[in-house]
């Protein structure tokens, strides 16, 4: 008998995770990284301001709570000295993830910026173009679950 009824269990949640992966499909949102400079020195120290942007979101709440990201950046560089949230935003970051949320649990649904990021230019840095990046982006809707894209900025030392 209680085989039975563990089917029918089993179908329910098999349909509600299919509902809503399904429900964020065709959903999308870019974080653009624009550099507060492009042209530095060694023992610089510049910031890259994170936006959220083109946020295409139609399923759920239709915008965007939070997302999780990797920085990417060429340690022989450049170094990562701080990320600090935007106002209406909360941030936290370990060796390069980062984890963002609106600090009011609400969806955004036009560009905004969401993080600041600090970096260093290296003492030996060497001479030329550096490229900082962001990937793996994985961003909330509240209940729905969205791929995002990110970009690249490009330091020239």
């Amino acid at each position: 008998m209680k085989k039975i009824t563990m089917i029918p269990i089993i179908f329910l949640v098999i349909v509600a995770f299919t509902t809503l992966s399904m429900a964020a499909e065709g959903d999308s949102f870019t974080l653009s990284l624009e550099p507060v400079s492009s042209e530095l020195t060694r023992g610089d120290t510049f910031e890259v301001k994170v936006f959220l942007d083109d946020i295409q979101v139609v399923s759920g709440e239709q915008g965007i709570a939070g997302y999780t990201a990797r920085i990417t950046y060429d340690e022989n560089m450049l170094s990562l000295e701080n990320v600090s949230a935007s106002t209406g935003w909360e941030a936290m970051e370990n060796e390069g993830a980062v984890v963002v949320n609106t600090s009011n649990a609400e969806v955004v649904k036009d560009r905004t910026e969401t993080i600041v990021i600090t970096f260093k230019v290296n003492d030996n840095a060497s001479i030329g173009d550096t490229t900082i990046g962001i990937e793996n982006i994985e961003g909330t809707s509240i209940a729905e679950t969205i791929d995002g894209t990110g970009s690249n900025a490009t330091i020239q030392i």
